[in-house]
């Protein structure tokens, strides 16, 4: 995987904020999230450390996201 383009402050400068993580999630974050429309967008900003022996985003990171996403449809 390559140096990630996107910094924190440009994620910042665009409406996103960095979520506090704990357990598990806190492992692989930290996650970012923001409000489009009437939605939650959540996302994380991949490296090295995220990668399968394939050089991809982990299929695990991407059910964290999910699991993440999922909780906070029902919290609100």
């Amino acid at each position: 995987m390559s140096t990630p383009v996107i910094s924190e402050q440009s994620l910042r400068e665009a409406g996103w904020r960095e979520r506090t993580s704990q357990g598990f999630s806190a492992l692989v974050g930290p996650i970012w999230s923001r409000r489009e429309e009437d939605a939650w967008v959540l996302g994380v900003l991949t490296g090295d450390q995220h990668a399968n022996v394939m050089g991809i985003v982990h299929g695990g990171l991407i059910a964290t996201l999910m699991d993440q996403a999922v909780l906070k449809k029902v919290r609100g």
